[in-house]
């Protein structure tokens, strides 16, 4: 019997891996497999052993892990690995297989111009606006190449200016990428969280530092968009990675 494994990263936020739960079971109401459910790498619960162990109890065989992330930065290029290859040594009789995260799936950036447009609503002349997504930043940056080109396909299905900005080991910076909008003369910013769940920088540090920004830009309005979270479309995003990645 096959299961569906997914696996975020957790947060102090008990309620941040909500959207993942939800999108579990989901796909078992789709039908992607008997059995689906999710877990985390930190903080929260269940574990991945926890979760991995109820797979097997209800009488899993195969069990297929999908990083519940959008890039392979260290928690799924280091940590998520190290537990499949523990994993696959406690259960050898079982099939585990890992696929890879949702990357530059073109499904993702439908949802992100969705949240944009959820923003427009606040603004009266949404032909003069210019999007900010925001995202954590990897020290493999290698990793960042698949939001550039969701941004790039944000872009050119908008027809507005997109850049992207990060929180913390890659450039530019949140504050430097809303002053190159206003230099360039935008006064109208939607600053969109590139973030799957809603954990402590969705919902603490991010809107510090728009507030921050806001404050030395009393002439620009900058919206806060809602992060990626829950939505139908990540069953065909998990469907497609887990036919074509599965390794």
């Amino acid at each position: 019997m096959k299961a569906i494994l997914l696996i975020g990263h957790g947060a102090l936020n008990k309620a941040s891996g909500a959207a993942m739960i939800r999108h579990a079971a989901l796909l078992r109401q789709e039908g992607l497999a008997p059995i689906a459910t999710a877990g985390f790498l930190n903080f929260s619960e269940p574990t991945f052993a926890q979760a991995l162990a109820r797979c097997v109890e209800k009488g899993a065989s195969e069990v297929i892990v999908q990083p519940y992330f959008l890039i392979e930065g260290y928690y799924v290029n280091t940590q998520l690995r190290k537990l499949v290859e523990a994993a696959l040594i406690d259960y050898p009789k079982l099939k585990i297989r890992m696929s890879l995260p949702f990357g530059d799936h073109p499904a993702l950036a439908e949802l992100v111009i969705e949240r944009v447009e959820e923003s427009l609503n606040e603004i009266e002349n949404p032909a003069a606006f210019a999007v900010l997504m925001m995202a954590h930043g990897t020290p493999r940056p290698e990793a960042n190449e698949a939001i550039y080109q969701v941004a790039k396909r944000v872009e050119a299905k908008l027809a507005r200016p997109v850049k992207l900005a990060f929180m913390e080991c890659n450039e530019p910076s949140i504050s430097e990428a809303i002053e190159t909008f206003v230099q360039e003369g935008f006064k109208t910013i939607i600053a969109l969280p590139y973030f799957l769940q809603s954990g402590g920088h969705v919902k603490e540090d991010l809107p510090r530092a728009i507030q921050a920004v806001r404050s030395k830009n009393l002439g620009t309005t900058i919206l806060l968009a809602n992060y990626l979270g829950f939505d139908a479309r990540f069953v065909q995003i998990i469907r497609d990675r887990i036919t074509e990645h599965s390794v």
